[in-house]
């Protein structure tokens, strides 16, 4: 089985329900660790800035608060270890022992499961940053979170192992342009995932014919 990054961002929201153009996606967080409120402000987002492309509608909600809702798409993020940055002065690369995300699949197929290794993750950027921006580590720490969060939906929303040739579905990412001032999604790389989208919601409701 695959592992690929797993994360889950904080927030607590009402679960609602969209059409296949605007699907609604839920986030369910499972922090194994520790984490500042401002990194998860900040990843959620980023997430959030990330998905609009793709015609998302982003929810999240703390995975021990789930109980037997439904949702109209539901992944599972688990962020382990410190999920906080020090305040004192390597890539995201999905291959290999230190990669920096998991997305987990089984015979071929991508599951809506990911984690984010944090202690690997904060050591990957602090590489990137100087000066003042140890000032405002959590909140630099929670954009990169959002990043490689936002990269791994992309593999699961696309249902595709694949990687875009730009943007933050590019198969490395170097830990400056994860805490980058903007990084999203290519035209293309979101496209996919509106088509992908559409498709499978034409398959679960073969009788709607108001597609766009």
């Amino acid at each position: 089985m695959k592992r690929i990054f797993n994360l889950i961002p904080f927030i607590l929201g009402p679960m609602c329900f969209a059409d296949a153009a605007h699907p609604v996606l839920t986030v369910a967080v499972d922090i194994r660790g520790t984490v500042s409120q401002t990194t998860l402000q900040e990843m959620q987002r980023e997430i959030r800035k990330a998905l609009f492309a793709t015609g998302h509608s982003v929810e999240f909600q703390l995975r021990s608060e789930i109980n037997s809702q439904s949702f109209e798409e539901l992944i599972v993020v688990q962020l382990k270890g410190r999920c906080e940055m020090d305040q004192t002065p390597l890539a995201f690369d999905e291959r290999g022992p230190d990669a920096l995300a998991y997305t987990h699949s089984t015979d071929g197929e991508i599951l809506p499961f990911t984690e984010v290794p944090c202690d690997r993750l904060r050591s990957s950027i602090r590489t990137a940053m100087w000066g003042d921006d140890f000032k405002r580590g959590d909140m630099l720490f929670g954009r990169a979170i959002g990043r490689v969060l936002s990269h791994e939906f992309f593999h699961i929303l696309a249902r595709t192992p694949g990687h875009g040739k730009k943007g933050i579905a590019k198969r490395s990412l170097s830990a400056a342009q994860l805490i980058s001032d903007e990084l999203r999604f290519s035209d293309e790389d979101a496209d996919l995932v509106r088509v992908r989208n559409r498709l499978a919601s034409a398959a679960k409701y073969p009788n709607q014919t108001d597609l766009p």
